[in-house]
């Protein structure tokens, strides 16, 4: 992506972070308890495996980090956002 869609992009999602060297977007959420961090964490694998993506996520007590991108494919892509875009929507059931 060119860098001014990349901060377009990015702009439409203001809770994720982008780190441009390592081509990844990554948010933390944090939920009320433990189960709706499971909870939160299975319905954004159901979402990423929608979009053929596989987001590191990582659970500690009441938060979730989630992180998008492989790093390797030359940066962040349009599907990436999209992926973001959806996840965002799933917040706010929490």
């Amino acid at each position: 992506m060119k860098p001014e869609r990349t901060q377009f992009r990015l702009s439409l999602v203001p809770e994720w972070k982008l780190d441009p060297r390592r081509g990844w977007l990554t948010r933390r959420c944090q939920l009320l308890c433990h189960s709706d961090a499971m909870v939160f964490a299975d319905q954004v694998s159901d979402v990423a495996c929608k979009f053929g993506e596989s987001p590191l996520m990582v659970i500690n007590g009441h938060e979730v980090t989630i992180r998008i991108g492989d790093g390797e494919s030359g940066g962040i892509s349009e599907g990436d956002f999209d992926l973001a875009e959806q996840i965002d929507e799933l917040t706010i059931k929490f």
